[in-house]
Formats: C-alpha cells, sequence, structure tokens
C-alpha cells in the first residue's frame, strides 16, 4: 500500500525496520523502569497510541513522518506485550501462568491476527487499499473502552 502511494521498496522496508528497531529498545529499557502500579495507565496510554499510530497511518503520506508513527507502533507494541506478561507473571497463581499464557498468545499472534489480516485483506478487495488502518484503529478504539470498563480489575 506504500508503494502504492509512492514510496519506494528501500522506504518500506525502512519503515518496518524503525518499527522493530523502536520496539527492541523499548525492550532493553522497559524492564528497570516498569512499575506494577501502572498496568492500568499504560493500557490506556497504549490504547490510545495505537488508536493515533493506525489513524495517522492512513492520514499521512511524508516518509518522515511515517518514520514517528512507526515508532509508535514498536513502543505500543512492546508495552502492551510486556505489561500482558508481567501482569501474567506478577498477578496469578504458579498453576495458571502457563495457561494463561497459552491463551494470550494463542489470541494475540494466532486466532487473532490471521482473523485481522483475513478481513483486512477482504476489505482491500473492496477499497482503495489503507482503509484496513481504519479498521485497526477502530479495534484500537474498541480496546480503549474495554480497558476502561475493567479498569477494577487492572488496578
Amino acid at each position: 500500500m506504500w508503494e502504492n502511494k509512492g514510496l519506494d521498496f528501500f522506504k518500506v522496508g525502512m519503515l518496518w525496520s524503525f518499527a522493530i528497531a523502536a520496539e527492541i529498545l523499548f525492550f532493553l529499557i522497559i524492564d528497570k523502569n516498569f512499575k506494577s502500579n501502572l498496568i492500568y495507565k499504560t493500557l490506556i496510554f497504549c490504547s490510545i497510541a495505537s488508536f493515533i499510530r493506525w489513524g495517522l497511518t492512513y492520514l499521512v503520506e511524508n516518509f518522515y513522518i511515517l518514520l514517528i508513527v512507526q515508532t509508535l507502533h514498536g513502543i505500543t507494541f512492546a508495552l502492551t506485550h510486556y505489561t500482558m506478561i508481567f501482569s501474567i507473571n506478577t498477578k496469578l497463581k504458579q498453576s495458571s501462568k502457563l495457561l494463561v499464557q497459552s491463551v494470550y498468545f494463542t489470541l494475540n499472534g494466532g486466532i487473532f491476527i490471521t482473523i485481522l489480516t483475513i478481513a483486512c485483506g477482504h476489505l482491500t478487495s473492496y477499497t482503495k487499499e489503507d482503509e484496513g488502518y481504519l479498521l485497526m484503529s477502530l479495534i484500537a478504539f474498541l480496546s480503549l473502552i474495554l480497558v476502561y470498563k475493567n479498569r477494577k480489575i487492572l488496578k
């Protein structure tokens, strides 16, 4: 889709690489700075930042602004993942951790991603290709609502 918007193959690769680099750097520093009382606030932040990120990905075509947007991806993806694993490892009994981690990874990395990938692919066949970003923005907004509604559990 970015190539169709005028970005060459190298720049598209740079955008993906930049997001991964931001993610790795974030993982290197988060463990020293994360506190267990920040779980709810962190998930709220990630939901809002993801909503903004997907919306900007839809709206922006400037390569340099997209680099910043991709940094948001790296940070929100890494921070959400870290927060979930941190929560599982600190809030649950030892006997439950393996099951909960398995369900989390199944939903996060398997079934959910597959369904969304198919949905976005199907959506692009009826649109001008980048409306999948709006779908992802909507899902981030819905996650914000879910996190807010379940704030008592997360605090």
